[in-house]
């Protein structure tokens, strides 16, 4: 399919942002995935332990966010349409996962998350909007084929 229009600077940007920030949310997913934990020196006993009790659903989530995430990063740097359903799935797979993540914060021992586990719930969501927002916009100018 012919773009209409070429293509913008900043795309080469934001999609090179989005594939660096997927792949380091990849890189964490396959640490917790096969139970490297005790490796991260920033995680607290308690929070991996609660890793540890996620339960399928949210990791399922978590999952889901990550690699189609990533999948997402690398169609907005091909100029694909599909992005933007990527990265819409990215955001509810975020939402799940981080409301999972709140709820056994709240429920949990106090200072489970702590200030940097809040911040990051909150970076990942936000981050996933962005980049849904952002390439539905380059669709709807023709940017995206």
């Amino acid at each position: 399919m012919t773009l209409d229009r070429p293509r913008p600077f900043h795309l080469t940007l934001m999609g090179l942002l989005a594939l660096l920030w997927y792949l380091v949310l990849a890189l964490d997913y396959l640490v917790l995935r096969y139970e490297r934990i005790a490796e991260l020196p920033m995680l607290s006993e308690l929070f991996s332990g609660v890793l540890e009790e996620m339960p399928l659903w949210a990791s399922i989530a978590s999952g889901v966010s990550v690699w189609v995430g990533l999948l997402a990063a690398v169609l907005l740097l091909l100029r694909d349409r599909a992005a933007v359903l990527g990265f819409v799935i990215a955001f509810v797979g975020a939402a799940v996962a981080g409301g999972w993540g709140l709820v056994a914060a709240v429920d949990g021992p106090p200072g489970l998350l702590g200030v940097d586990g809040v911040t990051f719930l909150i970076a990942k969501l936000a981050a996933a909007f962005v980049l849904w927002v952002y390439a539905r916009r380059l669709k709807q100018l023709g940017s995206l084929g």
